[in-house]
């Protein structure tokens, strides 16, 4: 395998990975996979935690996000099963979902109070 030439950093305050390139954190390798948009500008990836009851707009500091991912941090129950967002610009709405009642699954905001980890991705 070919060696790869990597920078090192004493303190990051962003992350910037240029197409192809590899980030280690605390000695282990994360997978990433961030390339560049169609403006031909390097793509940023911003992470975090928020609560949500129901919904919430989420600031990351980024203008123009490409893409979102979400996960409970809880396990899914009949009070929150999923988290969806919406992107437009660089404003994210988080939905938090819950089961109508235990014999009717059809979704409705949650009224309960869930903690969601997200990651975007943009610029």
């Amino acid at each position: 395998m070919p060696s790869k030439s990597r920078r090192q950093f004493e303190t990051v305050k962003g992350l910037e990975v240029l197409n192809g390139g590899d980030i280690t954190i605390g000695g282990n390798s994360a997978l990433c996979s961030v390339g560049k948009n169609t403006l031909n500008t390097p793509l940023k990836v911003i992470g975090g935690s928020i609560t949500v009851t129901g919904t919430a707009t989420l600031v990351t500091g980024l203008t123009n996000i490409t893409s979102i991912q979400l996960e409970l941090l809880v396990n899914a129950s009949s009070t929150a099963f999923t988290a969806t967002a919406s992107i437009s610009g660089g404003t994210v709405t988080i939905s938090v979902w819950q089961h109508t009642s235990n014999s009717n699954p059809t979704p409705i905001l949650s009224s309960t109070a869930t903690p969601v980890s997200w990651l975007a991705f943009g610029n």
